[in-house]
Order: structure tokens, then sequence, then C-alpha cells
């Protein structure tokens, strides 16, 4: 009985990359496969613009990204600036574009490099969807600069890589245009914002909203009143923080008027979000002053509701709590349960959840 070969490293490295081409979550894995090729050096992808570097990386190498961040190093990184001025699609090393007097003096390679032992680099860059991205592999000081094989192995990865990330990209950029058609579609009012927060795409139905309710600030959306763009601030840090496992829920804003818009957050989390995505979360917007037009007359014709009962018992089913309700419509708390129980029982209901798919049926 012949025992299953398992594939050489080589063809696992190109099988990964053409796996994570179709299927862009699987790039931190592929690239995870690189790095043992290359003896174990860590693999990642960057993508540099103005608002600074993204990147993809191994399972549990985040923390080099981080600390190029919050150190502020790319204002310091030769390799980096010069890196750009390369030609794409050619593989550079530290040593072909910094001298050895400017590594020993520079900042960089005495403080982000030596302190997280990746003081060589080796790989090439190209240009997708008008971004520069670059793939690289970080070597530790006990490896020592790239090597002849470690040129001839990346030479032969560089094809495949590259027509992967190129894919991945299409990708992305094409599911969210289908988002937003299908949205359009329907009629529904929804906003689309980058990682940084920026307003990028909005439908025909969200731009009377969107000229209410909200404002941009060098392209990033904010709120029109103080609570507004608090809410949108909380909506800002969670992109950058695409792995905390903590959840957005949704939010209600108001206007100059004091009426409502329900904002239902949807992010697009992911291992390889910040690199390929250029949507990293979609907005919903419901208006909730329009709602309460509608359902309450249908609510009092069905189950014989006050007008009253009926609009406690629209905002309660939209997510709104007793306390905002009772703010918005002037009264006490106990006034509001007094009403809610009257929707209840006329109803039939006894829960909320129960309620909100009651009015969601009659919408």
């Amino acid at each position: 009985m012949n025992a299953v070969r398992s594939p050489d490293p080589m063809s696992a490295a190109h099988a990964a990359l053409q796996a994570a081409a179709l299927n862009p979550d699987l790039w931190p894995q592929a690239c995870e496969t690189v790095g043992r090729v290359l003896g174990g050096t860590t693999f990642a992808l960057l993508r540099i613009d103005d608002d600074g570097p993204a990147m993809i990386t191994p399972p549990g190498h985040e923390r080099h990204l981080e600390t190029y961040i919050s150190g502020a190093w790319g204002e310091r990184d030769l390799r980096a600036a010069r890196s750009l001025t390369a030609a794409p699609m050619t593989l550079i090393c530290d040593d072909d574009i910094v001298d050895p007097l400017e590594r020993q003096t520079s900042d960089f390679y005495r403080g982000f490099a030596a302190a997280e032992d990746v003081p060589f680099t080796l790989g090439w860059s190209f240009e997708e969807t008008g971004r520069r991205y670059f793939f690289t592999s970080m070597r530790s000081a006990a490896q020592g600069p790239a090597s002849t094989a470690d040129r001839a192995t990346l030479s032969a990865l560089m094809a495949t890589a590259t027509a992967a990330a190129r894919i991945s990209c299409a990708l992305r950029h094409e599911r969210h245009v289908g988002v937003m058609a299908g949205l359009e579609a329907v009629g529904d009012a929804a906003l689309a914002l980058d990682e940084r927060g920026r307003l990028v795409a909005h439908t025909t139905a969200a731009a009377p909203l969107l000229a209410r309710y909200f404002t941009t600030q060098s392209g990033v959306l904010a709120g029109r009143q103080p609570a507004a763009d608090a809410a949108l601030g909380r909506v800002r840090r969670r992109l950058q923080k695409p792995d905390e496992e903590k959840a957005l829920t949704s939010f209600v804003v108001s206007d100059e008027a004091n009426t409502g818009l329900l904002c239902v957050p949807l992010l697009n989390t992911g291992p390889s979000r910040d690199v390929f995505a250029d949507v990293a979360a979609l907005l919903l917007l419901r208006d909730l002053n329009a709602q309460r037009r509608d359902t309450p007359p249908l609510l009092t014709k069905l189950f014989g509701l006050t007008t009253a009962e009926s609009e406690v018992a629209y905002a309660i089913a939209s997510g709104l709590s007793i306390a905002e309700v009772s703010h918005r419509r002037g009264v006490t708390p106990a006034t509001t349960r007094t009403l809610l129980s009257a929707a209840f029982r006329k109803t039939g209901v006894n829960r909320q959840g129960a309620l909100a798919a009651l009015v969601a049926g009659l919408s």
C-alpha cells in the first residue's frame, strides 16, 4: 500500500495563495504557509496609502504592525519611503535601498527594527484600484539579509501571489457594488463607509436623510447633533479594531426637530478586510418619524389602539428604550409603561420581541 505523499512546500504555498484569491479571509493562513517556505520568515501583505499602513500577517503576528503604527515609525522608515519609488514587480531588499551607514544611524533601524527583531526585508510592490500594495518578508537579525536562494523562492511565488491579491481586490469591490445595487433596487436607505469612517457611497433613498442628520468632515461621516456624532465616533473606533469581539448595536440619532433616525451598523469584519475592502461598514437607515405616520393608524384600525398607544408600540418595537420613548414624547416612564401594557393587551402579545415582529409584519 502506497503512502500518501505530502505536497512539497512550494506547491503548498502556490495552493494556499490560489485558495486565498477566491476566499480573501484565507490570506493570513496563506502568508503563514509562504513564511514556512522561507524558513520561518514572517511573510505579509501591506497596503500603504495616505492613511498609513494596513497589513495582513500570519495569525498571531499582528503585534509588529501595531507597534509600527503606535510608534509612528512610518515617518522615519527609510526603506518604506524609498520602496514607493521602486519599480513595481521588482524584488527589493533593504540592502538595495539603504546603505550600511544609514542603517547604523537610522532611528528606525535602531528603534522599531531592533526592538521587533525585523531588521531585514525582501519583497515587491504592485498597484491595484489606485492603491499601492507590498508583499514583504520580514527577517530576524539571526537570519541576516536575503540570500540568492531567498530571492529565487520569492521570485517563483511573485506571479501567483500578485494575481491572487488582484483577484481578492476585485472580489471585494464587486461584492460591495452588488450589495449597494441590491439596496438601491429595493429602495432601502444605506450609507457605505470605508475603514476610516469616510462616506464612499449612498443609496438614493439615503440622500435626504444624509442631508438632514449628517455631515462630512474631510470625507468622514459625522453627525449634525452631538449625540449623533458621538454614536458615529463609536462606529469609527470599532472600525479601527476589526478583531474586537464586542458587537456594535443599533442606535438612534435625532435632527434639530428631535425626530429620530434608526441606524443599524453592519461591519465588514474579517482578517483581510482592511487591505482589500473599499467598504468597511454599512449603515442601514430608517426614518422613525415616517414609520410613526404610517403605522399607528393601521394598529389603531386592526387592534383598537389609541394613537398614543400605537406611537409607543412602534417606538418600542423599533428598538427604543422606555426612557428614550418617554423623553421623546415628554411624558414620564410610568405613563409609557401604562401605554405599552395597553398595547400588549390589545394586540395579544406580552413581549417586546413579539411586538417588534408584529409591527414589522404590518410595515
